[in-house]
This record gives structure tokens, C-alpha cells and sequence, in this order.
């Protein structure tokens, strides 16, 4: 699921990228039209259109939020909403991507919102709009994931739902970028490298994923953060810069597929041009049916050509009539029949393009003195000249761009009246908005933006412009190497030089299109060998993929391996974990008992030098004193005696010690058992659902074992009375269990009955299949009879067929001879047909010269009358006096 999900965000966002691409390269063909339908000017509107893409898309996100938000709260919809917008492992695949859209609280959507809009803008300059949607997309898809692997491995059915997990993996995303600090909602003067926040963010989530804290979905958090944190390397360095090639790559089967069968069925011929019909003769050459030329220059031809030219889906067409830039006579001049007027106007209105945005218009600056500096602009220009420039400024360089375009043409003195003609002349999509007082204050913030965007499409244009010549003066065998040229406009380049020449000498009065279509066929026939090449490396291409793909299928997956060796891995540190945990608690134990020995060492050392001072006295005072040889025998005698008293001590003590390290190995053995019995009873209570507290059948009580070593009494090695607390709850629940052991048994018993029941229904069905089993035989029998009779009746059929097949064949080629032959005199009427349309055009055009002339000499006529009325009435008048 997620990597179905992600593989069609991230296609369908690269096919929307280079569709947009596309758009913005023809824009300056087919500007686009404002399909809004509400004022622009209203305040809304204007709000909108002023945000950027990156607020746009951000604040579209959490409009979507905002609605499934909203849908929470309607009573009728929650069995909807809970079904297919909160997720859990037994619900539909469709909630992993919903889920993250959904919230029930205010402060879960408030929280995840702010985040969103935080660290959504950052990333989403970096990676643009439509690789972060693939990525937001993919990240709910793959924090969902983790979320349901960890819920299915403890056997968790509790549902989840939010946006948390697709923030974390845009903030882990933004993780990439140092400078980047956050702020704690609650503590916004407070700012944190997210270099630091963020492993922070995930150390808690780890710790509340081992603690099985039912706050958040831990899970989902550092599913996300680690999908944003690799994803975005991977995204950003290897998927995004290939997206190109990548859809090249998979269409490519599908392409290999339609070209081999193409082959295989209908091998690829040169076109051939059906021969022309026969008629008359002509004494001189024939007019051209194209507009006249008044004026113009190699430059404005080029552009006028371009004014012509309409680019549709399947083909491009070329006109061939070309006329003068000359705004002044264009506009007086009447439209022809073949083209269109050259005044174009945007019809949406507004102008769609961020003109009033400080980044478009350094950019725009920065475009426009990269090309003046490279076509020997002979003014001083700089950044700083064109953020406000002067009208002389604005004239010097409107002058040098057009002349890049008509070189001819001779500015007059009202230059602000020229400028609006001129670019009507040039069909530019806003000149209707350019106005003398912009034209006059052309450095003020009101007229400078829309005037600045003027040049910018003149910069545009002249490029254009260069790259339309490059084609036409370039063979359609090096075509292939210009920008924007591919085999299809090579190809359109050979036709369209085929068409020139034809008509060339169907102006020149020839009839022979011979010579020309068999140069048409040859070059066809050389571009049909360069395909079979192409075909055949492609096909080999196809051949090693696939080898190397049959290797990879039959190997191990390098990914099986390595997560194979990654759960022993995991295994090995969990028991490293628990035995270090174990050393830990011994070395504390040993710990003790060495300081414990130190104490006792101490002591002696104590005693030891109190009996020295005391023998030391005691010496002094013995020599002090006057002793007989009966007390030194006496003395000697009590001295033995101590001495064997000692040694009967000392072997006492020895043996008291040893008895206690026994008893402290004991108690140590014992101790350990006590807590590994700790850890079976926790885990035990785990496993039947009374631990924790939140269990099913814990009933609200804490049944959970605490293991203390360093107890100094019976009672205190655990936190709770096993006899008083624990001893109870597990009695009425082993009652429940047997009264459910009962219930099972008598089911059992029931259960049982229905099998007999069903066995003996079973038997009586078998017996009924043995003798169903000897009428099939019978059938069978017959059957077989049956089928031989059929065979002799479908041979005789199949006879019938092949000679309806061989009958069907050439009904189909008299209908493809008959079909070539319509097609052909379809194209002689088209011909025909387009005569006609000229040959009326310029009848109603001389018609109207004549109806314009006539007009004239009657209006004349009529002068004449009324003057020579006016005389015969004054000589009347002067005959009646």
C-alpha cells in the first residue's frame, strides 16, 4: 500500500510538473485565460492571489483538515467518519491515506496545523509544489504503515487517526537544513536548533513506544520522522532531478510493444502523394494566394511567422503568409481572408502573472541584464537603474529590444502614442493595459511593475524568435540538437520544405511533383533507417534488463537478507540489554558488599591499633613491676592459653564466614528467582490481558509486579500483597475462566451432536453420489457417441469456414483498393475545394472594389445633379426677375 501510493503520488506529480512546464514554455503563444469567476478586485481575491505558491498549497492542506475537522462534528456522519477516516489494523487500506486528513480534537488540529504551516512553507520552497504534495502524500501513507506493523505485532485494535506523522516527516524533512530552530508552542521565546528538537521529539516517542504510553501514536511519530528524514535525501538528489527519465524508462516497454507490433503487421512506408489531376495549362505563372507584403525586415518576418503559427495536440501548422510589424499600417490596413488580428487582448482581465511580487521582479531584472549585457546594450544598465528607471531609460531600452525584432522600424516623435500600437503590433496579451500616464511616470511603484513585465515578454520573445530561425536554417538531420527540438519537428521540417518547393512550382506553372516526392520518399526512407536502429538498441537494452532482472529474481533479495540479519542483530542487543542490565544489578550488589568490607576493615584496623596501645601499657606497666619466676611461669601459662583461645576463634570466625558467603550466594540464588518469577508473572498477566491497569480484564485494578533487590524484608520485595491483592483478583477470574471452560464444553457438546447429525446426513449423501457417479458413467457413454458424430459435423464446418475466411480476405482487399481510391478523390476535392475558396475570396474582394468605385461615381453623379439643378434654378430665377 505504501509503496503503491507513493510510486502513483510521485508519477502523477511529475506529470503534472512537466505538464505545467509545458505550459510556461508556450505561454507566449496561447496565454492563459482567468477562468475565475468572482470580481478581482474584491478583497479576498486579492489576498489570494497575493500569497505564494507555498502559502497556497500550505493553507489548501489545512482547508482540507479543516473540513474533515468539520465533519467530525456532525452526528449523522460519525459511523462514516469512523469507518473510513480513523485507522486500525482490521480497517479498509483506504484509511492509512484518510486518517491523515482526520482530527477529533480542536487542540490535535490546532497543534498539527501551526506545525504544518511552519516548517510546510520551508520545505515546500525547497522542493516545489508539486514534489511536496508527492512527498506529504507518501509520508501520511508511511507513518499510517509503521503505525499498523507495531499495532499487529502486539495485537492492538485501537484506532488512530491525524496528521501528526506526515508533520513529523516535513519538520524531519526540514532537519536538513541547520539554520532552521523551533519554537515550543506554549514557550514561543524559547528557540531550539532542530538538529537538536527534533532527535529530542523522537528519544520521547521511542520511550513512549517501549513504555506503551496511550497518549500519542508513538509509532506513527517515528514512522514519519524517519521516512522524512531518508525520504527527503532520496526524494530531493535521486528521484526528483530523474523524474525526466524515469517516465521515459516506463513507458518505454509500452513503446517497444506498440513499435514491434507496428513492425510486425505493417511495416513503415514513405508517404506518396497522390498525382495531381490533369488541367489547363497556364500561359504565365500563377498568383500567390498569400497576403501581400507592405514592409518589413528579416526579424519581423521571423515574428510575424510566429504570430501565424498554431500549435495544437496532434500537429503543428505554419503559415505561410507573412506581414509587416509596422503598427501604423497593420491597424489601416483591412484584415486578410487567411489570417487573424494581430491586436490580441487577454480576455481574463487581470493580469495572472505576480508583476507586484518583489522576487518575480528581480527576476525579470535579473533576465533582462543578462540579455542586454549579451546583445551590446550600448547604454550604462544596472539592478539599481532598473528598479526605478527614468523615461529615458525606459525608451533607450524599449527601442533596443524592438529593434531586435524590426530593425527597420523609425520610432516618431510622440514616443508614448508608438508604444501601445507597437505592442498590439506584437499581439502582446496586455497591451490594451498600457496607458500614456504609465509611459510618462514609467519609474513610479504603480506603472514601473506592469511596464517591467512588458520587457520581460519582449526578452521572451526575441529568444523565441532566435530558436524559430535555428530551426529554419538548420538541416532536419541536425534538428534533433537545438532546445526544444525533437524527432517529430524534424520531421514536420522535411514536409514543410516539400510543401515549399510544391508550391513553388505550382506558382511557377509546372506539373511535375515528381522529382519532389521521391526526395520526400528517400529522406522518409533514411529517417525510417535511423528507427530501425533506435528499434534494435532498444530492443537489445530490453534484452539485458530483462537478463539482469532474472538473475535478480532467482537470487535472494540483498533487502530479505539484510533484514534477516537485521532481526538477529536485534536479537543479540536485546539479550546484551538484559544481560548488562543484569551485571549492572550484581555489580551494585558488590558494590555494597565492598564497602561494607572496607567498613569492617576499617574497624579492625581501629581495634587493632587500640590493642597495641593497650599492650603497649600493659608492657610498660609489667616492666614497672617487680615479677617473681612463679608469675612469669604464670604468665606464660595464661599466655598459651589466650593464644589457643584465639586460634579456636579465629577457626570459628573462618567458619562463620564461610557460612555466611553461602548464605549470601542463597539469598542472591533466591533473589534472582524471585525476580525472574516477577518477570513471568508481568509478562504471564500480560499475555491473559490484567496488566497493565488499561487491560481488558484487569477490572481498574494495578495487578503489575514491581521487583525490589535492595528490600531489606519479605514483604517489601514487591509493591503489592500477593495474599490480600493479587490472590483474589486471579480467584474470580479463574472462576470466570471455568464458567467459560463450562459454557465451552457444553457448546462442545452441542457441536459435537450436530457433526453426528451432519456425518450421518454425509453418508446418505455419498450413497446418493455413487449412483449420480453411474448414470455419469452412462452419460458419459453417450456423450462420447455424441461427440464423435460432432467432430465429422465440425470438420465439415471447419471446411466451410476456411472457404468464408478466403472470401472475407478479398472482400477486404477490394475494400482497401476502393479505399485508397475514395481517399484520393477526396484529397483532389479538398484541392479543389480550397481553389474554390480562394477563387471567391478574391471575387468578393474585386466585387467590393467595384460596388466601393461605383458608390463613388454615383455619389459623383449626384454632385453633378444637384449643382446643375442649383444652376438651372439661379437662371430661372434670374429669367423670372
Amino acid at each position: 500500500m505504501v509503496v503503491g501510493g507513493s510510486t502513483v503520488a510521485y508519477s502523477a506529480a511529475m506529470i503534472v510538473d512537466i505538464e505545467r512546464d509545458k505550459t510556461r514554455r508556450r505561454r507566449w503563444i496561447s496565454p492563459p485565460k482567468n477562468s475565475i469567476g468572482y470580481d478581482n478586485n474584491a478583497s479576498l481575491a486579492s489576498w489570494w492571489n497575493g500569497r505564494r505558491e507555498s502559502e497556497k498549497t500550505i493553507i489548501s492542506l489545512i482547508g482540507i483538515n479543516g473540513l474533515v475537522f468539520l465533519a467530525w462534528k456532525f452526528p449523522g456522519l460519525q459511523t462514516f467518519m469512523s469507518r473510513y477516516f480513523m485507522h486500525s489494523t482490521r480497517s479498509h487500506p483506504i484509511t492509512m491515506l484518510n486518517s491523515s486528513f482526520s482530527h477529533v480534537s480542536g487542540m490535535h488540529f490546532l497543534v498539527n496545523m501551526i506545525a504544518l504551516y511552519s516548517f510546510g512553507r520551508m520545505l515546500h520552497e525547497k522542493m516545489g509544489r508539486e514534489q511536496f504534495l508527492a512527498f506529504y502524500l507518501s509520508a501520511g501513507l508511511a507513518s499510517s504503515a509503521g503505525s499498523h506493523m507495531v499495532r499487529s505485532i502486539r495485537g492492538d485494535f485501537a484506532k488512530s487517526l491525524g496528521a501528526s506523522g506526515a508533520v513529523f516527516a516535513v519538520a524531519a524533512g526540514c532537519a536538513h537544513q541547520p539554520d532552521v530552530r523551533v519554537s515550543l508552542i506554549f514557550l514561543p521565546f524559547v528557540s531550539i536548533p532542530i538538529g537538536y528538537a527534533l532527535p529530542a521529539m523522537m528519544a520521547y516517542d521511542a520511550i513512549g513506544l517501549v513504555k506503551r504510553w496511550a497518549t500519542f501514536d508513538h509509532a506513527a511519530h517515528l514512522s514519519g520522522a524517519l521516512f522524512g528524514y531518508i525520504f527527503y535525501t532520496a526524494s530531493t538528489r535521486h528521484i526528483w532531478p530523474q523524474r525526466y527519465n524515469i517516465l521515459k524508462s516506463a513507458g518505454n516497454c509500452f513503446v517497444l510493444a506498440m513499435v514491434e507490433r507496428r513492425l510486425s503487421t505493417a511495416p513503415f512506408q514513405a508517404p506518396t502523394m497522390p498525382s495531381a489531376a490533369p488541367r489547363m495549362s497556364l500561359a504565365g505563372p500563377r498568383q500567390s494566394l498569400g497576403p501581400s507584403r507592405v514592409r518589413g525586415s528579416n526579424v519581423g518576418t521571423a515574428v510575424s511567422e510566429l504570430a501565424g503559427m498554431s500549435i495544437g495536440t496532434e500537429q503543428r501548422k505554419l503559415s505561410l503568409g507573412r506581414s509587416s510589424l509596422d503598427p501604423r499600417e497593420s491597424l489601416n490596413r483591412r484584415s486578410s481572408a487567411f489570417g487573424k488580428n494581430l491586436a490580441g487582448t487577454y480576455a481574463g482581465g487581470k493580469d495572472p502573472r505576480p508583476i507586484r511580487e518583489k522576487s518575480y521582479q528581480l527576476e525579470v531584472i535579473k533576465n533582462l541584464i543578462n540579455f542586454l549585457a549579451k546583445s551590446g546594450y550600448p547604454h550604462p544598465i544596472s539592478q539599481k537603474i532598473l528598479t526605478a528607471p527614468s523615461a529615458k531609460d525606459f525608451q533607450n531600452i524599449f527601442k533596443f529590444l524592438y529593434a531586435q525584432l524590426d530593425p527597420g522600424y523609425d520610432f516618431g516623435k510622440k514616443f508614448e502614442d508608438e508604444v501601445p500600437l507597437v505592442m498590439k503590433g506584437l499581439r502582446y496579451p496586455f497591451a490594451g493595459e498600457i496607458s500614456k500616464s504609465q509611459l510618462y511616470a514609467c519609474g513610479s511603484m504603480h506603472a514601473w511593475p506592469g511596464l517591467l513585465a512588458m520587457l520581460g515578454w519582449m526578452v521572451d520573445l526575441v529568444n523565441c524568435c532566435d530558436i524559430l530561425h535555428a530551426q529554419f536554417e538548420t538541416e532536419p538531420s541536425d534538428m534533433t540538437d537545438l532546445p526544444g527540438s525533437t524527432q517529430t519537428t524534424a520531421s514536420e521540417k522535411v514536409f514543410f520544405d516539400y510543401l515549399c518547393k510544391s508550391y513553388k512550382l505550382f506558382l511557377a506553372g509546372s506539373d511535375n511533383f515528381d522529382p519532389l516526392i521521391s526526395e520526400l520518399g528517400a529522406s522518409f526512407e533514411r529517417r525510417n533507417e535511423v528507427v530501425y536502429q533506435e528499434v534494435e538498441q532498444l530492443s537489445r537494452v530490453v534484452e539485458e534488463e530483462e537478463a539482469e532482472y532474472q538473475m535478480l529474481i532467482t537470487e535472494e533479495p540483498p533487502l530479505a537478507k539484510a533484514q534477516r540479519e537485521q532481526s538477529i542483530y536485534k536479537g543479540d542487543i536485546e539479550k546484551f540489554r538484559k544481560f548488562i542490565s543484569h551485571l549492572e544489578v550484581k555489580r551494585t550488589k558488590f558494590d555494597e558488599v565492598i564497602r561494607n568490607t572496607i567498613n569492617d576493615v576499617e574497624i579492625c584496623e581501629r581495634e587493632l591499633e587500640e590493642h597495641e596501645m593497650l599492650r603497649a601499657t600493659l608492657q610498660a606497666q609489667v616492666e614497672a613491676q617487680d615479677i617473681c619466676p612463679e608469675d612469669i611461669d604464670r604468665m606464660n601459662s595464661d599466655k598459651e592459653q589466650l593464644v589457643k583461645t584465639l586460634e579456636s576463634l579465629s577457626q570459628t570466625k573462618e567458619e562463620a564466614n564461610k557460612v555466611f558467603w553461602e548464605r549470601e550466594l542463597l539469598v542472591q540464588k533466591k533473589l534472582d528467582a524471585v525476580e525472574k518469577l516477577v518477570q513471568e508473572y508481568n509478562y504471564s498477566g500480560e499475555q491473559i490481558a490484567v496488566i497493565p491497569q488499561e487491560a481488558v480484564n484487569s477490572k481498574g485494578l494495578s495487578l503489575e509486579l514491581a521487583f525490589n533487590p535492595h528490600a531489606t524484608r519479605a514483604d517489601q520485595l514487591v509493591n503489592l500483597d500477593i495474599r490480600t491483592q493479587v490472590h483474589p483478583s486471579f480467584n474470580s477470574l479463574r472462576e470466570e475462566c471455568h464458567a467459560m471452560i463450562h459454557q465451552a464444553q457444553d457448546q462442545l457438546l452441542s457441536l459435537q451432536e450436530a457433526l453426528d447429525k451432519l456425518n450421518e446426513a454425509c453418508n446418505d449423501k455419498i450413497e446418493e453420489l455413487r449412483s449420480n457417479e453411474k448414470k455419469i458413467e452412462r452419460t458419459v457413454q453417450s456423450y462420447l457417441e455424441e461427440k464423435e458424430s460432432c467432430a465429422v459435423e465440425n470438420k465439415k464446418t471447419d471446411e466451410e469456414a476456411e472457404l468464408l475466411e478466403q472470401t472475407i480476405q478479398k472482400l477486404r482487399s477490394d475494400i482497401s483498393s476502393h479505399s485508397i481510391m475514395s481517399q484520393q478523390r477526396l484529397q483532389r476535392a479538398t484541392v479543389e475545394y480550397d481553389q474554390l475558396v480562394t477563387n471567391v475570396a478574391s471575387e468578393k474582394e474585386r466585387i467590393g472594389t467595384d460596388m466601393y468605385r461605383l458608390l463613388e461615381e454615383l455619389i459623383n453623379f449626384k454632385t453633378h445633379v444637384e449643382s446643375s439643378l442649383e444652376d438651372l434654378e439661379q437662371a430661372f430665377g434670374r429669367e423670372d426677375l
